[in-house]
């Protein structure tokens, strides 16, 4: 697994490199953020930064987003294992403790006899015991 995440990583940086060798003309121009409220004239202008530096800004943001978003899922799935273990060594020691139980304990067994009868008792109308 490790294998192929190093591979999948190398070929991300390899097109990216490509990416910015091929459009290095379009990437090296001044791009300026801006940021107006539309009451009166207060805004806010950034520095002019090259283009290629907001696309790795946004290449960075985005795998800042997923390692944070995977974090929390490994957390969650964390906690929950770790109260499911906690689960089984408490059912694991109520189990021990009923296996150290005695399985009989002065138990009185109560049978009834069956009456005994001379015959036994068929259906009406099975023939056997009809008339006739």
């Amino acid at each position: 697994m490790r294998f192929i995440k190093t591979f999948l990583l190398l070929v991300i940086l390899i097109g990216m490199a490509l990416f910015f060798l091929q459009n290095s003309a379009v990437l090296e121009q001044e791009f300026v953020f801006n940021f107006r409220v539309y009451v009166g004239d207060y805004g806010w202008f950034s520095p002019p930064v090259p283009f290629f530096f907001v696309v790795l800004m946004a290449f960075g943001l985005g795998g800042l987003t997923a390692i944070i978003m995977l974090g929390l899922g490994r957390f969650k799935f964390g906690s929950r294992i770790r109260q499911n273990k906690k689960r089984i060594r408490k059912l694991e020691k109520e189990v021990q403790a009923l296996r150290e139980l005695p399985l009989v304990d002065n138990m009185e067994i109560n049978v009834t006899p069956l009456q005994a009868t001379s015959q036994p008792q068929l259906p009406a109308g099975s023939g056997e015991n009809e008339t006739r």
